[in-house]
C-alpha cells in the first residue's frame, strides 16, 4: 500500500475522482479509501494480488470541477518478499533449523513462486540450505557451519527468482556448542510477573536429560478485589519428572511435572534460561511469563551453621513493599539464640532495626530444603516467619517464604554463609575492599535501579561511582561520584551513611545510606535504609584488584536482565584497539528459541568501568528497527559484570557472567 495525494486549484470544489489503468484489464490494484469515490482528494493505492502485463500502472486523478484537468502516475509493481515465521536470531555450530520466505502479497500468494537462498559470512564456511531453492511459504533446511565464522554471524538472504532485485536478508549469530546439564540436583529461583510478585523457587534432579525428582516452593500476594483483602498463597509441590535440554540457539529449557501433597497431579511448568558453564545459568521464564532468577548445580545438602548476611524481598500481607536483611547466627545445632543475629526491615519508607528471639532451623530434606522459623523481637506487632531454604553449598541457600507464619507475606531472597569469620569482622575486615553492587527498589520518583562500585577506604571514609535508572523525574544518569561514610560491627553488618555526590553547599542529585551485609569471602547483600522515599535491595560482589578494561571484557557471556526488559541470552566479546564487539542474542518473555539478535560496543570509562551501547536491548525489543541504547558496565573481574541502562528509554540492570 501506498499514499497518494492531488491539490485541484479550484476555490468552490477541490474534489478528484480516481482510477486505475494497466496491461491486465480488471487485475490492476484498487483504491483503500472510497475505492475511488470523489470525496477524497487522498488516497491510500492498494497494489495488484499479481504482478501486471507491462510491470506498472497509471493511476488518474481528474478534477470534479473541470474534468479537463487530470494528473496521472506510473507505478511500477514488483514482487514483494519476506521472511516467513520466525528465523533463529542464534544457532550453535553444526545445528540446523527451518526458515521460509514469501513472495507476493500475503494473501492468495502464488505457490509456485520460486526463492533461491544464498550466504554471506566473514569466512569461507557460511554453512549450507537443503535444498537452495524453494517454492513459495515451503521451508529450506539452514545447517550452521561447523565453526564459528569471522565475526561470529552468517547472513541469510531470499531471493525471489521471478524477480532478483527483490530480497530479503537476516543475520544469524553462530555460537559455540552448549553442552546439556551435566547429571546432578540444581536449585531454581525465579521472580515471575505472570502475577504480580510470584516467587518459586526449589530444586530438580536430572540424569542424562530426564528429571527424576524434586521439590518446590511458590507463593504470591492476591486479592480478589480491588484494595484488598489480601491473602497469601502458599504451594509446596513434588517434582516427579520432566526433562532437560539445549535449544537449537544455545538456550536450556527444562520441563518440570510437579504434584501437590495429596498426590494429585496438577500440571507442568517451563524454565526457559541461558547456561553460564556446565553448573550454573540464567532462568528468566516461569509458566511462560517473564521474570528473572538463578539456576545453580547442589553440591551440599548439610544442615547450615554459623553466620549467614541475608536478604529478602517481596510483600507483607497487605500487599505493601517489603525489604528485609540481616544476619542469622545459628549458634546451636538447629538453634538461633539470637545472640549475633540482626534484622533490618523496610516498609512504606520506615526502617525498623530489630533483635530476634530464640529460633530454629530444621535439618535438610533429601533434597536439601531446611525450614527457618523466625521470631523478630517486635514490641510493636510480634510476628513469626517462616523461611524454606534450598540449600545449594555450604555458604550459599535460597529463600522462600512457604507460608503458615503469622507474617503472612510473600518474600523470597538469598542467604551467604560466613563460616569461620562469623562475629569475627572488624575494621580491618573491610579497609581497603572496593565492591560491585546492583540494586533494585522504589525511589521518591517510582521504580529505580542503581548500580555501581565503592571502596570503603581506612578512617572510615567512602569513594565511588554510581548511575541509576528509573521511569519517573529523576530520569536516568551516567555513573557520578559519590562520598560517604561507613562503620561495621562484630556480626558483619557495615553501615554506609550519607553516600551523596554533592557538598552541603552544592546540594546533591542522591543520598543513600546503607547496610552492607558481609560474609568475609568477597560477598555481601545490601538494604536501603533511608529515611526518605528510597527502598533499594541488591548484591555487593568484592572487585578484582588490578586491571579491569575493554580487554579483560572477552567471551562469551550469558546473562539476563530485570526492569523494564526482561531478557536472557547469550553475547560474545572480543577485544579490540581499546573496545570491545559484541554480538549476541537474546530471548524475551514465553518461547524456548532466540527471538531476536543484540550487538553493542564498549570502550574503557575508567578501571574497571566500561562505557557503550547494545541494541536490541531497549524498548523496541524484537522489531526490525531496534534500539540503540546507553549502557554502563562495572566489571567484578574477568569474568563476571553489572550493567545498568542510563539513557531513560527503560530502567535496566544486566548481570553477566562466563565460565
Amino acid at each position: 500500500m501506498a499514499t497518494i495525494s492531488v491539490a485541484v486549484a479550484n476555490a468552490t470544489n477541490t474534489e478528484a475522482t480516481w482510477t486505475i489503468t494497466c496491461g491486465s484489464t480488471g487485475a490492476c490494484g484498487s483504491f483503500g479509501i472510497g475505492n475511488g469515490n470523489p470525496n477524497y482528494t487522498t488516497q491510500v493505492l492498494v497494489a495488484p494480488e499479481a504482478i501486471p502485463s507491462g510491470k506498472t500502472i497509471t493511476v488518474t486523478a481528474t478534477s470534479i470541477a473541470d474534468p479537463t484537468k487530470s494528473v496521472s502516475a506510473t507505478v511500477t509493481i514488483t514482487a514483494s518478499i519476506a521472511l516467513y515465521g520466525v528465523a533463529p536470531a542464534a544457532l550453535q555450530v553444526g545445528r540446523a533449523a527451518p526458515i521460509a520466505a514469501l513472495v507476493g502479497p500475503f494473501q492468495n500468494a502464488d505457490p509456485n513462486a520460486q526463492i533461491k537462498w544464498t550466504l554471506s559470512c566473514g569466512g569461507a564456511d557460511c554453512g549450507s540450505f537443503s535444498p537452495t531453492v524453494t517454492f513459495n511459504e515451503l521451508s529450506t533446511t539452514y545447517t550452521a557451519p561447523s565453526t564459528i565464522p569471522p565475526g561470529g554471524r552468517v547472513t541469510v538472504t531470499a531471493t525471489s527468482a521471478a524477480d532478483p532485485t527483490q530480497s530479503v536478508s537476516t543475520a544469524i549469530v553462530i555460537s559455540p556448542t552448549v553442552a546439556g546439564l551435566p547429571d546432578g540436583s540444581y536449585v531454581f529461583t525465579i521472580t515471575s510477573w505472570l502475577n504480580a510478585g510470584t516467587f518459586t523457587t526449589g530444586v530438580f534432579t536430572v540424569q542424562g536429560g530426564v528429571i527424576t525428582g524434586g521439590e518446590q516452593d511458590s507463593n504470591s500476594i492476591t486479592s480478589q478485589t480491588v484494595g484488598g483483602p489480601y491473602q497469601q498463597n502458599p504451594q509446596f509441590q513434588q517434582i516427579t519428572g520432566g526433562s532437560s535440554a539445549v535449544t537449537a540457539d544455545g538456550n536450556l529449557q527444562i520441563l518440570l511435572n510437579y504434584q501437590t501433597n495429596s498426590g494429585n497431579l496438577i500440571g507442568s511448568e517451563t524454565l526457559s534460561g541461558a547456561p553460564v558453564s556446565g553448573s550454573k545459568g540464567f532462568v528468566a521464564q516461569l509458566y511462560g511469563a517473564g521474570g528473572s532468577g538463578t539456576l545453580e548445580m547442589q553440591t551440599a545438602t548439610a544442615t547450615p551453621t554459623a553466620g549467614y548476611a541475608f536478604s529478602l524481598l517481596g510483600l507483607n500481607k497487605a500487599s505493601q513493599s517489603v525489604w528485609m536483611g540481616g544476619i542469622l547466627n545459628i549458634d546451636s545445632p538447629g538453634g538461633i539464640s539470637g545472640s549475633g543475629s540482626a534484622l533490618d526491615v523496610v516498609v512504606l519508607n520506615n526502617e525498623s532495626s530489630l533483635a530476634l528471639n530464640a529460633s530454629t532451623v530444621s535439618g535438610p530434606d533429601s533434597y536439601g530444603r531446611a525450614v527457618f522459623k523466625l521470631s523478630p523481637a517486635d514490641s510493636g506487632a510480634p510476628y513469626s516467619l517462616y523461611l524454606a531454604g534450598y540449600v545449594v553449598d555450604s555458604s550459599h541457600i535460597r529463600l522462600i517464604e512457604p507460608g503458615g507464619d503469622s507474617y503472612g507475606g510473600s518474600v523470597a531472597g538469598l542467604a551467604l554463609g560466613q563460616g569461620a569469620n562469623t562475629g569475627q569482622f572488624t575494621a580491618s575486615s573491610n579497609a581497603g575492599s572496593s565492591y560491585v553492587f546492583g540494586m533494585t527498589g522504589f525511589g521518591q520518583s517510582g521504580d529505580l535501579q542503581v548500580a555501581g562500585v565503592l571502596t570503603a577506604n581506612s578512617g572510615g571514609t567512602v569513594t565511588g561511582k554510581l548511575a541509576w535508572a528509573n521511569l519517573g523525574g529523576q530520569g536516568a544518569a551516567p555513573p557520578r561520584s559519590f562520598t560517604g561514610t561507613w562503620t561495621i560491627d562484630p556480626t558483619g553488618r557495615v553501615t554506609l551513611t550519607n553516600l551523596a555526590d554533592g557538598t552541603a553547599n552544592l546540594g546533591s542529585s542522591f543520598t543513600y545510606d546503607l547496610e552492607l551485609y558481609l560474609t568475609g569471602d568477597g560477598n555481601g547483600l545490601l538494604l536501603s535504609t533511608n529515611a526518605a522515599a528510597v527502598e533499594l535491595a541488591g548484591q555487593a560482589f568484592e572487585q578484582q584488584s588490578g586491571t579491569l578494561d575493554a580487554a579483560s571484557f572477552t567471551g562469551t557471556y550469558g546473562f539476563t536482565s530485570t526492569g523494564s526488559g526482561l531478557l536472557f541470552g547469550s553475547v560474545a566479546s572480543v577485544a579490540g584497539s581499546g573496545m570491545d564487539t559484541l554480538t549476541g542474542f537474546a530471548d524475551a518473555y514465553a518461547g524456548g528459541n532466540a527471538d531476536f539478535g543484540i550487538s553493542g560496543s564498549f570502550s574503557d570509562e575508567s578501571n574497571g568501568i566500561l562505557t557503550g551501547t547494545f541494541t536490541g536491548f531497549g524498548s523496541g525489543i524484537g522489531s526490525s528497527a531496534p534500539t540503540t541504547n546507553t549502557f554502563y558496565l562495572y566489571m567484578i573481574d574477568d569474568t563476571r559484570a553489572v550493567g545498568i541502562e542510563t539513557d531513560g528509554d527503560q530502567y535496566t540492570l544486566v548481570y553477566l557472567a562466563r565460565p
